[in-house]
């Protein structure tokens, strides 16, 4: 389950209440319909010897005490929000679009369809502008966090918005993240080689994720009716920003039980 973290962080500022908007979202969320990971960030999946991650995390994440920025904020094009905008009415006014055109088109983006809510023209223009990636992560504050590191357990403590770091704790002798009850395994390293990714920044890193169910067969509901609809996903990427150095803490929980989602967050850290 590779997902689209950025449109949904992009479309969880724009729309927040409406149920039918929530489902769409938790489609996007836990199908990957409509754009791949690249559209986020060109990036590869890279081998990571076990004793070199230990040590890269380490140096990553020294114990002491940070000034954390929390780059949670979003700002993207004025037409780019435009076209989504349109693009999520049509999903609203027909959910059952996204399922009938990914099994149509398969991987990557999706097939023109006028019950998108797009002319063709502004749907070339919406894949375009995302394509160009066309939106940043920015800081909408700053908290401080301690790190400790006890015999390759690396824990925080923090308060506040960043208070649920604290149930978040890396076991680097057995290379897995936990996050509250749930182990995550470690899925790969991550090497974004170029600036043109909401960080803007190359940056390398190592990704930590469990999803249940793992394979999730999104045929199997009705999209207009979500209620038997049950899953989840854990994720903490720990990376480094190339262009500034600083170390990168990304933590990401979705739970959805009977349809709902009763989990929802995703917060990029920026130690310094």
């Amino acid at each position: 389950m590779q997902i689209l973290s950025c449109l949904d962080s992009i479309i969880e500022g724009l729309f927040r209440s409406n149920s039918i908007v929530m489902a769409f979202r938790s489609i996007l969320l836990i199908g990957g319909l409509f754009l791949s990971l690249s559209a986020c960030a060109q990036s590869s999946p890279a081998s990571a010897d076990h004793a070199q991650l230990q040590q890269s995390v380490t140096e990553l994440l020294p114990a002491r005490k940070y000034s954390v920025a929390i780059m949670d904020g979003v700002v993207m094009d004025p037409r780019l929000k435009t076209l989504m905008v349109k693009f999520q009415q049509g999903i609203q006014r027909h959910p059952e679009v996204i399922q009938e055109l990914q099994k149509a088109g398969g991987q990557g983006p999706l097939p023109y369809d006028k019950r998108l809510g797009l002319t063709q023209g502004e749907y070339s223009e919406l894949l375009a502008l995302m394509n160009k990636r066309e939106m940043r992560s920015v800081s909408t504050g700053s908290a401080d966090v301690s790190v400790t590191n006890e015999k390759g357990i690396i824990r925080f403590a923090a308060q506040g918005k960043l208070a649920i770091l604290n149930d978040i704790w890396l076991d680097l002798p057995h290379n897995e993240v936990h996050a509250g009850s749930r182990t995550l395994p470690f899925i790969e390293a991550v090497n974004v080689t170029d600036a043109q990714n909401a960080f803007g920044s190359a940056w390398f890193g190592y990704k930590w994720e469990l999803a249940e169910p793992k394979d999730l067969d999104i045929s199997k509901y009705d999209m207009r009716d979500l209620s038997n609809l049950n899953a989840s996903m854990y994720k903490v990427v720990v990376g480094k920003i190339a262009t500034t150095g600083q170390t990168l803490v990304q933590i990401k929980g979705m739970e959805i039980k009977n349809g709902v989602r009763t989990v929802s967050y995703e917060i990029p850290l920026f130690f310094q």
